[in-house]
């Protein structure tokens, strides 16, 4: 029997920066090109990898410069998305970077589509890029699928956006969202049609088997003695870092004698001032470490005795961190916001608190540090409330959804 090929065209970002929408693609376009599908990536990263996605059919780097050269041909074709008004007027609505840039992706995919004809075409991030993806489903008579993450609809540095979001999912033949929480800020932003949620995954055989280097402690200055309370995350205000930072300095006296905290994540605009304070307020208490390399992000989860994510954003559609460092066997604190109480268990393996409320954390951070039964319960159910998200199964739901699109 022949083979039936089946191609997708994925559209989003690998990296930088790094975050929840690259990992999220870099482990769909794995796991679909497993599970026997040929799939083109379109990168609209900033910059790109030199060693693309194993197993990808085709890498495409998307830049500015080279959606520039765009044949004239492709750029002045009358295409299938005037026949839509509401999308033809957003186009020409946008500034014209965007809508450069939305073409720029447009012309790429139909490109590709010439010597590899595709089956489905699938943006993630409803935004410009996923506009881009959608015109040119619509110019091919494509299926078009979004994966949303929530920030589309609620971030400040996004709201320009907002009608590019909603357009973009209320014209997709379907829209995925990547938690409950997503689904719904989505509906509250207007988005009115049916969501499929699929979470996101967890590589577990990554994170449950890491191991920490010998000498690991010494090398970042840390304190072997000590219990380890780690922050895995951008190093910007929305995420919270300067919360966990105000409560250390308000643990608890028996806490703040065998308790140490860690930084680490990507600056973005936070790193000076997060080091400033810790010399002020918490020196010796607070290792403001900054970014750091992947085995070594592994490495910090398995030294961490207690996680803490202490975002104080709506736009949080899973956290990612918390569930990798659950999969590594810690302990929680975590934030009562965005979709962090769908990933976390909250009296099983995580305590959750009021969103920027440093005395509330500090109260948490300490009864969990003084309390070694429960700090203990919390570590051992932690792998087991991270099993519940696993990129096996992401991808085997969107691999049906993306079959069942192909028979419709």
């Amino acid at each position: 029997m022949t083979e039936v090929l089946r191609r997708v065209c994925l559209v989003g970002s690998l990296a930088p920066p790094p975050g929840g929408v690259a990992t999220y693609c870099t482990y769909l376009a794995t796991g679909l090109a497993l599970l026997g599908w040929r799939v083109s990536f379109v990168d609209t990263s900033t910059f790109w990898r030199r060693a693309p996605v194993q197993g990808l059919d085709s890498y495409h780097p998307a830049s500015p410069t080279r959606n520039r050269l765009a044949t004239a041909a492709e750029s002045n074709q009358h295409s299938g998305v005037l026949e839509d008004p509401d999308v033809a007027e957003l186009i020409r609505s946008l500034r014209p970077n965007d809508r450069r840039r939305a073409r720029g992706i447009r012309d790429r995919i139909i490109r590709i589509n010439r010597r590899r004809p595709i089956d489905i075409v699938h943006g993630n991030h409803a935004a410009i890029r996923s506009l881009g993806a959608l015109w040119a489903a619509y110019d091919l008579g494509l299926p078009f699928v979004v994966t949303i993450f929530g920030s589309e609809f609620v971030s400040p540095s996004l709201r320009p956006a907002l009608k590019v979001a909603r357009l973009v999912c209320e014209r997709a033949t379907r829209v995925i969202a990547i938690s409950r929480h997503t689904a719904n800020v989505a509906a509250r932003a207007g988005v009115s049609m049916d969501l499929d949620i699929v979470y996101p995954g967890i590589d577990h055989e990554r994170y449950e088997h890491s191991v920490l280097p010998a000498g690991f402690h010494s090398r970042w200055g840390l304190d072997h003695r000590k219990l380890t309370v780690l922050y895995v995350g951008a190093l910007v205000e929305r995420k919270g870092p300067q919360v966990l930072l105000t409560a250390m300095g308000g643990l608890g006296a028996q806490a703040r004698a065998v308790a140490q905290a860690v930084f680490i994540g990507p600056d973005l605009g936070g790193l000076c001032d997060l080091r400033a304070a810790a010399a002020r307020h918490a020196s010796g208490l607070v290792h403001v470490i900054g970014e750091v390399d992947a085995e070594q992000v592994d490495a910090f989860y398995r030294l961490a005795d207690i996680f803490v994510f202490p975002t104080i954003t709506e736009d949080e559609g899973f956290g990612l961190v918390a569930a990798e460092a659950a999969a590594s066997g810690c302990a929680i604190v975590a934030s009562r916001i965005g979709a962090i109480p769908e990933v976390v268990s909250e009296g099983v393996n995580a305590t959750l608190v009021p969103p920027n409320d440093a005395a509330a954390l500090a109260g948490a951070l300490t009864r969990l540090i003084e309390d070694e039964r429960r700090r203990s319960s919390y570590q051992e159910g932690s792998p087991g409330v991270a099993r519940k998200f696993s990129w096996r199964q992401t991808a085997d739901q969107i691999d049906r959804m993306l079959r069942d699109l192909l028979i419709a």
